[in-house]
């Protein structure tokens, strides 16, 4: 994996990571506008990282299947789902164009189960995604299963003071479709009783 991400960096290639991708990975579940994007421009690689064995097989068998019958073998190959930390990121510095954390900062699971102090993996990888950022980047915060849990443990508060800017909102509340903005080539629609995106940009 590691030589696939430098080689990634080496070619100036527009990079983006998930982290905690689990069994359901941002680009599988991706709007057709962002599929689009992502098939349209060959510069983009889209790395899917978790602790989880289980999660990075089925995902790199299943999911894969699944996004190469939809977007093509030639696609195929410049994404790939990998066994890696979140809070221990196998990436340089400044290299990641993009950084997703999707349903993780509001996962009462992951502090628990690696036996932590509450919060303290999660703060980690913050301070991990801050670190793996291009100056410029974005770190974009997805939460539409668990966002209730994710704003009481303050951690878009906690996000914001690490890179020390403020975050971007989109929001809903009510049992509606929330339109995510993502960047401005791409957006999704989802139905949750509540969701909400946030992206945080790394200063220059």
């Amino acid at each position: 994996m590691n030589e696939q991400l430098s080689q990634a960096e080496k070619i100036k290639e527009h990079l983006i990571v998930e982290i905690g991708s689990g069994v359901a990975p941002f680009l599988d579940h991706a709007s057709p506008k962002f599929k689009e994007h992502f098939i349209k421009n060959p510069n983009i690689l889209y790395f899917g990282l978790d602790i989880e064995p289980y999660d990075v097989e089925f995902a790199e068998e299943t999911t894969r299947y699944n996004l190469e019958h939809e977007l093509g073998e030639e696609a195929g190959k410049r994404f790939a789902f990998i066994e890696a930390d979140g809070s221990q990121l196998p990436i340089k510095d400044n290299s990641a164009d993009e950084l997703i954390l999707s349903n993780v900062l509001g996962d009462p699971r992951i502090d628990r189960d690696q036996g932590d102090e509450p919060g303290e993996i999660k703060k980690k990888m913050l301070q991990e995604a801050h670190r793996a950022l291009k100056p410029g980047g974005y770190l974009t915060i997805l939460e539409d299963t668990t966002p209730s849990i994710a704003r009481r443990g303050g951690w878009i508060e906690m996000a914001e003071q690490i890179f020390e800017t403020q975050a971007e909102y989109n929001e809903s509340t009510k049992d509606k479709p929330i339109e995510l903005q993502w960047t401005p080539q791409y957006r999704g629609t989802r139905d949750r009783v509540s969701a909400f995106v946030a992206r945080i940009k790394k200063k220059i």
